[in-house]
């Protein structure tokens, strides 16, 4: 992931989904494999998930915006700017989760505030991809025939 997102690529807009959605699934994975483990309070952790979801997407709002977006000569293909936001934001919620968790231990809140950490990290992946798309769409729109 670090490699991938460390270099300029070319990617067409149907791979450009592939990303959000396995790190989504390996993130609500993660969560349910917790919650099975160590089950929280369903109120907890629905707080923690939507707080992480809500002050992730302005940070993807901003790593989408300030990434460069460049159509390429195929249909359906753009060339992205490398990002160290999208690594660095996995690996650092991963890294809070494991640290609250140390602190605080497998009990409530630590759980349901690390679970939120990966809300955070899937929410600001999801809205970096939006807002790329949008970009290419201006892009392509703007770029003429």
């Amino acid at each position: 992931m670090v490699w991938r997102f460390s270099r300029k690529q070319r990617i067409s807009v149907r791979r450009l989904w592939i990303s959000p959605i396995v790190l989504t699934v390996v993130a609500v994975f993660s969560i349910i494999e917790t919650q099975q483990n160590f089950p929280e309070k369903p109120l907890m952790l629905g707080i923690a998930l939507i707080a992480g979801a809500i002050l992730g997407a302005p940070l993807g709002y901003l790593r989408g915006e300030h990434t460069t977006v460049t159509p390429t000569d195929q249909p359906g293909t753009m060339m992205l700017g490398p990002s160290w936001v999208v690594p660095t934001i996995w690996l650092g919620a991963f890294l809070a989760r494991s640290i609250v968790r140390a602190i605080v231990g497998f009990s409530a809140p630590g759980i349901a505030l690390g679970d939120g950490f990966l809300a955070f990290a899937v929410s600001a992946l999801i809205v970096s991809y939006i807002a790329i798309y949008r970009k290419y769409q201006n892009e392509i729109a703007t770029t003429p025939t």
